[in-house]
């Protein structure tokens, strides 16, 4: 896939992310990953995490519908957690969040009504 000029951009975000968990996987010896990421060669239209949760960005609008269903934080979306997937990337940046307490407390209620499984849920439970 050497033309990348066709592809959306979360087409290209999801190929540079494969690419970059590829190399630390490769650095750290790690045979696993095949089992955890697929995607097609011809055509990526998403990176697919482990149980089928996607790896994506969401734009403002659908930021605010997961905001009044609960699944993205008041009072504009921060911090939208639908899958698993969402929910490991939200425990990653919660450094980054002004109010602390609030984004653990949130993270918490999703991490619970998803059932998410892992070590790094753990303390999210």
């Amino acid at each position: 896939m050497s033309d990348m000029s066709s592809l959306s951009r979360e087409q290209q975000r999801a190929i540079g992310a494969l690419k970059i968990i590829t190399d630390l996987s490769r650095e750290r010896g790690d045979s696993t990953l095949d089992d955890t990421i697929h995607c097609t060669a011809d055509q990526i239209d998403w990176l697919v995490i482990e149980g089928g949760d996607v790896f994506r960005d969401y734009t403002a609008r659908e930021r605010r519908r997961m905001m009044t269903e609960g699944r993205a934080m008041p009072p504009d979306g921060r911090f939208p957690i639908a899958n698993c997937a969402d929910a490991e990337r939200a425990i990653r940046a919660q450094g980054r969040a002004k109010d602390q307490a609030a984004v653990v407390a949130f993270i918490k209620k999703r991490v619970r009504a998803l059932s998410c499984t892992g070590q790094i849920f753990d303390r999210y439970r």
